[in-house]
């Protein structure tokens, strides 16, 4: 049984460049995208490995969708504050935080960070920032019992915060707002 496809007149165009002689438009698209003919691969897996590999896409699909879903939030959240004409700080804690996460990618990721931190006023730590980072995460920790599970630099962010009286932009509401600090998420 066949079934027509729409496809835009310049993938049709790339399909027809590619096509062998004696080919057809089938033969031509499974060779290149390397798929093996339906004929070949026809009981090699069970019904239960099928379906669990459909599982298996359909989550991932479902996270990656998710996942750009943030991204735009994010994306969206910036532009908002770029037109509001909102100063946006960054604690030096944050450079060391993205610095870190960088040197796992490769050379043009650290040079998109390095670029990016230059659009924005870094703030050091200082002696004032540094004692009120530690209230807030003593604070956290008296309110948790002796251990909030905050990590030592999500106070000196938050310090950085409550001083300047700004809100800290971050996913990761819980940690901030027992730190007693406004918080603004994307």
């Amino acid at each position: 049984m066949s079934k027509p496809v729409r496809i835009s007149e310049e993938f049709h165009e790339f399909v027809t460049t590619h096509k062998r002689e004696n080919e057809t438009m089938e033969e031509t698209l499974r060779r290149l995208i390397g798929g093996p003919h339906p004929e070949d691969v026809a009981g090699i897996l069970s019904s239960e490995t099928a379906t669990a590999m459909r599982d298996r896409l359909e989550t991932k699909r479902e996270t990656d969708a998710k996942e750009k879903n943030k991204l735009r939030e994010r994306f969206e959240k910036g532009v908002q504050l770029t037109e509001t004409k909102t100063v946006q700080r960054v604690p030096s804690p944050v450079v060391m935080e993205l610095s870190y996460g960088a040197e796992f990618g490769n050379e043009d990721e650290r040079r998109n960070v390095r670029n990016a931190l230059r659009m924005y006023p870094v703030v050091e730590q200082n002696e004032t920032i540094a004692h009120r980072a530690g209230q807030l995460l003593g604070r956290a920790d008296q309110n948790a019992d002796g251990e909030s599970g905050i990590d030592k630099v999500d106070p000196m962010v938050a310090a950085v915060s409550d001083v300047y009286d700004d809100p800290v932009l971050t996913d990761n509401v819980e940690d901030f707002a027992a730190l007693g600090v406004e918080v603004e998420t994307y």
